[in-house]
């Protein structure tokens, strides 16, 4: 494992030096579909490159979020598509070359059925489930401007973590990976927190201007 994870960063790392931006596209859609390639690998370093002003802030989380967007659509199309049984066909005769399995299939299911619309904008933080979540979401035809903002939102919230790391770490940005790993509970939760704070000063704010005025 740890020789396929230092070829994989060594390769990230060439993608994203030649081809910037556009790599950095092309890697987070290709991750959001396809596992093996975990954000965790691209990202810090896209944000060691930014310290070094080799990239800009700006257009690496705009490039990043959209290629992870870009991805969500693919399996978000797949699940309105496919159904239960071919999905499932699928991962037991393939699922080992993406490093997915039914069981993971089923804990997306799961989280979904029990959080709905949340599980989309929290599951980006979750290593498979952020692939996952899209399928459920296609298969109960959740509408696609709702599926495109939350997907947006928790792309963006966690990219900024991840390039932020990146950028104050430097070259010592793949210490991060073992990082996520240990504190992925606490960024669930700050990010969950995080969003039910915007909630919150969502409804004051549509309360506030709903609120009749005084003379009226």
């Amino acid at each position: 494992m740890a020789e396929l994870l230092e070829y994989l960063r060594v390769w990230v790392e060439q993608i994203i030096l030649q081809l910037g931006y556009v790599g950095i596209i092309l890697l987070m859609t290709l991750e959001t579909v396809f596992p093996p390639i975990p954000s965790e690998l691209m990202l810090p370093f896209a944000g060691s490159l930014v310290a070094q002003g080799e990239l800009n802030l700006m257009g690496v989380l705009v490039a990043s979020t959209f290629g992870a967007v870009l991805g969500a659509l693919v399996l978000y199309g797949v699940g309105q598509w496919a159904n239960d049984v071919l999905v499932r066909s699928f991962l037991r005769r393939y699922g080992r070359w993406f490093w997915l399995s039914e069981d993971d299939y089923d804990r997306a299911l799961h989280l979904f059925k029990l959080y709905g619309m949340a599980v989309v904008l929290v599951g980006r933080v979750m290593p498979l489930i952020r692939s996952l979540v899209s399928l459920p979401a296609g298969m109960n035809r959740m509408a696609i401007g709702i599926f495109l903002a939350l997907t947006t939102l928790g792309s963006l919230l966690w990219n900024i973590i991840l390039v932020s790391a990146g950028y104050v770490l430097g070259e010592h940005w793949p210490t991060i990976l073992g990082w996520v790993d240990q504190y992925e509970n606490v960024i669930l939760f700050a990010i969950a927190l995080g969003v039910v704070v915007l909630v919150i000063r969502h409804l004051q704010q549509y309360i506030i201007q709903r609120r009749p005025s005084p003379g009226e």
